[in-house]
C-alpha cells in the first residue's frame, strides 16, 4: 500500500514492514512517484498500526496505473508502545 502524506512523504507498506521516503535536492525533479521512491528513506521499521484521522482519497499516479496508492494530509502509526505523527514532518507523541 502506498499513501501519500500531504505534500511531503509517501507511506510504503509491505505486510508490516513500513518505508516513509520523502524527495531529497536531486530527485525534486522527476515524476510524482519517482521523486519519492529515488529521494531518501527517512524511516524504515514494522509497525503495529496505522491510525486515518483524516480523509483518505484515491491517488492516481500518472503513469503508474498499476500501483494503487492513497492521499491524506496526515496519519498516525503505532509503532510497538510509541505512536508516531506523520503530517509535514515526522514527530512522537506523548499519547493520544
Amino acid at each position: 500500500m502506498n499513501i501519500f502524506v500531504g505534500n511531503t512523504f509517501l507511506v510504503e507498506t509491505r505486510g508490516k514492514k513500513i518505508t516513509i521516503f520523502k524527495p531529497d535536492s536531486a530527485s525534486k525533479k522527476e515524476d510524482a512517484y519517482e521523486k519519492y521512491v529515488l529521494g531518501q528513506v527517512v524511516l524504515q521499521t514494522s509497525f503495529n498500526n496505522i491510525i486515518l484521522n483524516k480523509p483518505v482519497s484515491k491517488y492516481n499516479i500518472s503513469g503508474y496505473k498499476h500501483i494503487n496508492a492513497s492521499y491524506t494530509p496526515e496519519l498516525i502509526l503505532k509503532i510497538k508502545n510509541k505512536y508516531i505523527l506523520v503530517n509535514t514532518k515526522i514527530q512522537e507523541l506523548n499519547s493520544l
